[in-house]
């Protein structure tokens, strides 16, 4: 039995594929809470994969099975729930700081 997951992860996107168009294909299917997707330092271009999270699972689960396999921007879409919700900016620093090699 999996969690209550309100996060996809969608794999597979195209290279002009933005938040902005993954809201508007997912969006069809409820509120939607936040979209991420991930840029390549250097090139700035999406990393291949996105995060869309829904305020409800109900919502989450209806996006992912009508949008899984369908094609966005000329690529079709792999979609399965993430493990867990998006970490903010500050559980991210915390994370870090307490991973960080300890100076001598």
């Amino acid at each position: 039995m999996r969690d209550e997951s309100t996060t996809l992860l969608v794999r597979n996107i195209s290279d002009s594929t933005d938040a902005h168009s993954l809201r508007r294909a997912f969006s069809r299917y409820g509120d939607i809470r936040d979209v991420y997707v991930p840029m390549d330092f250097y090139s700035r271009r999406p990393k291949g994969f996105a995060f869309v999270e829904f305020h409800s699972q109900r919502d989450a689960d209806a996006a992912l099975r009508r949008l899984d396999g369908e094609v966005v921007d000329g690529k079709r879409l792999e979609i399965q729930y993430g493990k867990n919700n998006r970490k903010s900016a500050q559980q991210m620093r915390q994370r870090s700081r307490s991973r960080s090699p300890r100076r001598r």
